[in-house]
Protein backbone atom coordinates (compact mmCIF):
# COMPACT_ATOMS: atom_id res chain seq x y z
CA UNK A 1 0.00 0.00 0.00
CA UNK A 2 2.95 2.37 0.92
CA UNK A 3 4.50 2.19 -2.48
CA UNK A 4 1.88 2.25 -4.89
CA UNK A 5 0.38 4.90 -2.61
CA UNK A 6 2.79 6.78 -3.44
CA UNK A 7 2.45 6.60 -6.98
CA UNK A 8 -1.50 7.76 -6.46
CA UNK A 9 -0.24 10.50 -3.68
CA UNK A 10 1.71 12.10 -6.61
CA UNK A 11 -1.04 12.52 -8.83
CA UNK A 12 -2.91 13.81 -6.11
CA UNK A 13 -0.70 16.12 -5.54
CA UNK A 14 -0.35 15.63 -1.74
CA UNK A 15 2.44 16.44 0.28
CA UNK A 16 2.72 16.96 4.35
CA UNK A 17 3.06 20.88 4.37
CA UNK A 18 2.22 23.67 2.31
CA UNK A 19 5.17 24.41 0.77
CA UNK A 20 4.82 28.10 1.14
CA UNK A 21 6.85 30.24 3.19
CA UNK A 22 8.25 28.81 6.27
CA UNK A 23 6.67 25.39 5.33
CA UNK A 24 4.34 24.60 7.60
CA UNK A 25 3.12 21.27 8.27
CA UNK A 26 -0.57 20.77 7.59
CA UNK A 27 -1.34 18.67 10.36
CA UNK A 28 -4.10 16.53 9.34
CA UNK A 29 -4.15 15.78 5.61
CA UNK A 30 -2.14 12.72 6.86
CA UNK A 31 -5.82 10.90 7.35
CA UNK A 32 -6.21 11.04 3.53
CA UNK A 33 -2.51 9.75 2.73
CA UNK A 34 -3.46 6.48 5.23
CA UNK A 35 -7.30 6.17 3.69
CA UNK A 36 -5.27 5.60 0.07
CA UNK A 37 -2.57 3.42 1.61
CA UNK A 38 -5.23 1.43 3.41
CA UNK A 39 -7.55 1.41 0.44
CA UNK A 40 -4.52 -0.20 -2.10
CA UNK A 41 -3.61 -2.67 0.76
CA UNK A 42 -7.54 -3.89 0.84
CA UNK A 43 -7.63 -3.91 -3.33
CA UNK A 44 -10.60 -1.45 -3.47
CA UNK A 45 -12.12 -1.28 -6.48
CA UNK A 46 -11.21 0.92 -9.05
CA UNK A 47 -14.53 2.28 -9.79
CA UNK A 48 -15.30 2.75 -6.25
CA UNK A 49 -11.73 4.20 -5.21
CA UNK A 50 -12.66 7.25 -8.01
CA UNK A 51 -16.31 7.60 -6.30
CA UNK A 52 -15.39 8.18 -2.83
CA UNK A 53 -12.72 10.72 -3.82
CA UNK A 54 -14.20 12.34 -5.97
CA UNK A 55 -17.50 12.77 -4.16
CA UNK A 56 -17.61 10.44 -1.40
CA UNK A 57 -19.59 13.04 0.45
CA UNK A 58 -22.49 12.97 -1.78
CA UNK A 59 -23.72 8.92 -1.43
CA UNK A 60 -25.85 8.08 0.84
CA UNK A 61 -25.37 8.26 4.28
CA UNK A 62 -21.02 8.55 3.85
CA UNK A 63 -18.92 7.27 6.52
CA UNK A 64 -16.46 8.87 7.73
CA UNK A 65 -13.84 7.53 5.91
CA UNK A 66 -15.78 8.01 2.55
CA UNK A 67 -15.84 12.04 3.81
CA UNK A 68 -11.85 11.47 4.12
CA UNK A 69 -11.50 9.94 0.70
CA UNK A 70 -12.42 13.66 -0.65
CA UNK A 71 -9.18 15.23 0.60
CA UNK A 72 -8.15 14.40 -2.73
CA UNK A 73 -9.19 17.47 -3.49
CA UNK A 74 -7.66 19.29 -0.53
CA UNK A 75 -4.47 18.91 -1.72
CA UNK A 76 -4.71 22.32 -3.91
CA UNK A 77 -2.36 25.24 -3.22
CA UNK A 78 -3.13 27.80 -0.21
CA UNK A 79 -1.20 30.70 0.18
CA UNK A 80 -1.02 32.31 3.76
CA UNK A 81 0.94 35.46 2.48
CA UNK A 82 -0.45 38.90 3.69
CA UNK A 83 -2.21 40.84 1.03
CA UNK A 84 -3.80 37.76 -1.30
CA UNK A 85 -7.09 38.02 -2.47
CA UNK A 86 -9.66 35.04 -0.61
CA UNK A 87 -11.84 35.15 -3.61
CA UNK A 88 -8.53 34.58 -6.29
CA UNK A 89 -7.03 31.92 -4.75
CA UNK A 90 -10.61 30.21 -3.90
CA UNK A 91 -10.85 30.30 -7.65
CA UNK A 92 -7.96 29.10 -8.42
CA UNK A 93 -8.16 25.72 -6.06
CA UNK A 94 -11.85 25.22 -7.95
CA UNK A 95 -9.70 25.42 -11.40
CA UNK A 96 -6.41 23.29 -9.83
CA UNK A 97 -9.55 20.83 -8.90
CA UNK A 98 -11.22 20.35 -12.34
CA UNK A 99 -7.97 20.07 -14.16
CA UNK A 100 -6.32 17.64 -11.79
CA UNK A 101 -9.25 15.32 -11.85
CA UNK A 102 -8.90 15.66 -15.93
CA UNK A 103 -5.62 14.89 -15.79
CA UNK A 104 -5.19 11.92 -13.33
CA UNK A 105 -8.70 10.17 -14.88
CA UNK A 106 -8.96 11.27 -18.62
CA UNK A 107 -4.90 11.53 -19.14
CA UNK A 108 -6.01 14.83 -21.03
CA UNK A 109 -4.98 18.12 -20.06
CA UNK A 110 -7.73 20.47 -19.32
CA UNK A 111 -5.95 24.28 -18.60
CA UNK A 112 -6.34 25.53 -22.20
CA UNK A 113 -9.94 25.15 -22.13
CA UNK A 114 -10.58 27.96 -19.49
CA UNK A 115 -9.53 30.51 -22.74
CA UNK A 116 -10.21 28.77 -25.83
CA UNK A 117 -11.60 25.02 -27.01
CA UNK A 118 -8.90 22.76 -26.98
CA UNK A 119 -6.99 22.55 -30.34
CA UNK A 120 -6.22 19.01 -29.98
CA UNK A 121 -8.61 16.95 -27.65
CA UNK A 122 -12.60 17.31 -27.77
CA UNK A 123 -13.37 19.60 -25.32
CA UNK A 124 -14.83 22.96 -25.39
CA UNK A 125 -14.40 26.06 -23.57
CA UNK A 126 -17.75 25.67 -22.55
CA UNK A 127 -16.92 22.21 -21.00
CA UNK A 128 -14.31 23.26 -18.86
CA UNK A 129 -17.40 25.55 -17.10
CA UNK A 130 -19.80 23.11 -16.49
CA UNK A 131 -16.88 20.97 -14.54
CA UNK A 132 -15.72 23.98 -12.71
CA UNK A 133 -18.81 24.76 -11.90
CA UNK A 134 -19.24 21.63 -10.02
CA UNK A 135 -16.52 22.42 -7.86
CA UNK A 136 -17.09 25.65 -7.28
CA UNK A 137 -20.20 24.90 -5.18
CA UNK A 138 -17.72 24.07 -2.46
CA UNK A 139 -17.54 25.88 0.74
CA UNK A 140 -13.82 26.31 1.63
CA UNK A 141 -11.56 29.22 0.90
CA UNK A 142 -7.98 30.48 1.31
CA UNK A 143 -7.46 31.01 4.69
CA UNK A 144 -5.15 30.54 7.04
CA UNK A 145 -6.38 27.65 8.21
CA UNK A 146 -7.95 24.69 6.46
CA UNK A 147 -11.50 25.96 7.22
CA UNK A 148 -14.15 24.23 6.73
CA UNK A 149 -13.03 21.06 9.04
CA UNK A 150 -15.12 18.03 10.70
CA UNK A 151 -14.17 15.78 13.04
CA UNK A 152 -12.14 12.81 12.10
CA UNK A 153 -11.26 10.83 15.25
CA UNK A 154 -9.52 7.61 14.64
CA UNK A 155 -10.17 4.24 16.05
CA UNK A 156 -8.23 4.38 18.89
CA UNK A 157 -9.69 8.61 19.51
CA UNK A 158 -13.33 6.87 19.38
CA UNK A 159 -12.33 4.03 22.01
CA UNK A 160 -10.86 6.57 24.01
CA UNK A 161 -13.93 8.69 23.97
CA UNK A 162 -16.03 5.73 24.64
CA UNK A 163 -14.58 5.21 27.99
CA UNK A 164 -14.81 8.75 28.95
CA UNK A 165 -18.45 8.69 28.45
CA UNK A 166 -18.94 5.72 30.11
CA UNK A 167 -16.78 7.25 33.48
CA UNK A 168 -18.62 10.28 33.26
CA UNK A 169 -22.18 8.39 32.73
CA UNK A 170 -21.21 6.75 35.83
CA UNK A 171 -20.63 10.08 37.75
CA UNK A 172 -23.67 11.54 36.01
CA UNK A 173 -25.97 8.90 37.99
CA UNK A 174 -24.22 8.52 41.22
CA UNK A 175 -24.71 12.41 41.05
CA UNK A 176 -28.49 11.84 40.86
CA UNK A 177 -28.61 9.32 43.55
CA UNK A 178 -30.48 9.68 46.91
CA UNK A 179 -29.28 8.09 50.22
CA UNK A 180 -30.69 8.42 53.67
CA UNK A 181 -27.47 10.14 54.69
CA UNK A 182 -28.02 12.58 51.91
CA UNK A 183 -31.35 13.29 52.29
CA UNK A 184 -30.87 13.95 55.92
CA UNK A 185 -27.74 16.30 55.39
CA UNK A 186 -30.27 18.22 53.01
CA UNK A 187 -32.72 18.70 55.40
CA UNK A 188 -30.08 19.88 58.52
CA UNK A 189 -28.40 22.17 55.49
CA UNK A 190 -32.35 23.72 54.57
CA UNK A 191 -33.43 24.09 58.62
CA UNK A 192 -29.31 26.34 58.86
CA UNK A 193 -30.51 28.35 55.48
CA UNK A 194 -33.54 29.28 57.33
CA UNK A 195 -32.17 30.62 60.20
CA UNK A 196 -29.20 32.42 58.45
CA UNK A 197 -32.48 34.14 56.08
CA UNK A 198 -34.53 35.22 58.85
CA UNK A 199 -35.02 39.42 58.43
CA UNK A 200 -34.89 41.34 61.95
CA UNK A 201 -37.02 44.33 61.19
CA UNK A 202 -35.37 47.77 62.49
CA UNK A 203 -38.35 50.33 63.58
CA UNK A 204 -37.46 53.90 64.97
CA UNK A 205 -37.87 54.18 68.37
CA UNK A 206 -36.49 57.44 69.16
CA UNK A 207 -36.84 61.08 67.92
CA UNK A 208 -33.26 63.09 68.72
CA UNK A 209 -34.94 66.10 66.94
CA UNK A 210 -37.53 67.64 64.96
CA UNK A 211 -37.06 66.71 60.93
CA UNK A 212 -34.00 64.22 61.83
CA UNK A 213 -34.76 60.63 62.57
CA UNK A 214 -31.93 58.51 63.60
CA UNK A 215 -32.50 54.81 64.68
CA UNK A 216 -30.66 53.30 67.55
Amino acid sequence: GERFGRMWLDLARYADSRGFGSDPLRPHIWRYRDWVIEAFNKNKPFDQFTIEQIAGDLLPNPTLEQRIATAFHRNTMTNTEGGTDDEEFRVAAVKDRAEVTMQVWMGLTFGCAQCHNHKYDPLSQKEYYQLTSFFNQTADYDQPDERPTMPAPTVEMLAANAKIDQEVAGLKQKLEETTPELEAAQKEWEATLRLLTDWQGLGIQKSEREGVWEVV
